[in-house]
């Protein structure tokens, strides 16, 4: 019997599955994270991807949910922009293992003492958030995604099963990190227009350009014209040309 966590992410998936098929990636990303508070109970999430390399890692892109515009000020100002989060107490044991499915608790990773001594306190303090629990998803090549989540000050912590319950979502969600995480590098490396990006979304997911040119109610003959724009502007001549392109990126 499955529990009602279990259902809610169920659900969840469900749902951002749907806004995704619809090209609608800002409103699924903003689904998705208010649904990861839902699940775990918590009051904020950070939803980031690293690409990890050996001159070391960066963040290719970055958001945050829950917080209002002044607290996301302080974290963009204090935290994300100067690459502070290298230095956040629980960075080296998220990243210790790459490639593996991995979840912890604030607890799991740094004693209480250490915690509330480390300089990122007067950040969190300004953000009016504490206890903190991360879950990491593989995604292509070397990079992953990384929830974040956080309870206001003074919360209870995270239990044991909050942690089961983010890795369980983390690891059916793994799809939707590539889907979000894809749409947006491309939105930040090439600029196409609404209808080209809905054909370069369907080319990726694996559609042919018949089946492409049915769901946009267009002929065969207009489609393959778009594929070619397509391929045109990412520089390659094929399909697997161009889904080489994305898991390279």
């Amino acid at each position: 019997m499955k529990s009602s966590a279990d259902k809610h992410i169920v659900d969840l998936l469900g749902a951002v599955g749907e806004l995704i098929a619809n090209r609608e990636h800002v409103a699924a990303q903003q689904h998705f994270l208010d649904g990861v508070c839902k699940v775990v109970g918590g009051n904020a999430v950070w939803w980031s991807v690293f690409d990890h390399q050996p001159s070391g890692t960066t963040v290719e892109s970055s958001t945050v949910h829950g917080l209002d515009d002044a607290q996301v000020k302080v974290w963009n100002s204090s935290f994300l922009e100067p690459g502070e989060f290298h230095d956040h107490p629980m960075w080296a044991g998220l990243f210790a293992e790459p490639g593996k499915h991995r979840t912890f608790r604030r607890t799991d990773l740094v004693v209480d003492k250490t915690w509330h001594r480390h300089p990122n306190i007067e950040l969190r303090t300004m953000m009016g958030v504490d206890d903190t629990m991360g879950g990491v998803v593989p995604l292509a090549s070397s990079r992953e995604g990384l929830l974040a989540v956080t309870r206001p000050l003074h919360d209870r912590a995270f239990s044991a099963t909050d942690c089961s319950n983010l890795h369980r979502l983390q690891r059916a969600s793994a799809w939707i990190h590539d889907q979000l995480s894809r749409h947006a590098r491309g939105q930040r490396d090439v600029r196409l227009p609404q209808r080209h990006q809905r054909v370069l979304d369907a080319l990726l997911s694996g559609a042919s350009e018949r089946d492409i040119a049915t769901a946009l109610g267009l002929s065969p003959r207009t489609i393959h014209k778009y594929v070619e724009q397509v391929y045109r502007a990412f520089e390659v001549s094929s399909r697997p040309e161009l889904m080489a392109r994305w898991l390279e990126r």
